[in-house]
């Protein structure tokens, strides 16, 4: 499962009521593809650029884009290796 990561702040309620501060990071916050390809509507979310990233739609867009859904990642840290 490929993740991307935002270009725009979430709101609460597309984050499940994720703080201020960590909307704004957006450290733990990413965008995953949902496998259509359309016109976004206006705030839906999309994927574009070279470098890609999600972005929210102002309002109703006439180009078609990938459409992405946002979803809260968890950060494991990694386990030493003792050989």
């Amino acid at each position: 499962m490929k993740l991307y990561p935002l270009a725009d702040t979430p709101t609460a309620e597309e984050t499940n009521g994720a703080s201020f501060s960590e909307r704004y990071r957006r450290a733990n916050i990413r965008a995953q593809l949902t496998g259509e390809l359309r016109s976004p509507m206006v705030g839906e979310w999309y994927l574009s650029g070279a470098i890609p990233a999600a972005y929210k739609a102002k309002s109703d867009m006439s180009s078609a884009f990938y459409i992405c859904r946002i979803v809260r990642t968890k950060t494991i840290p990694a386990r030493e290796v003792i050989q």
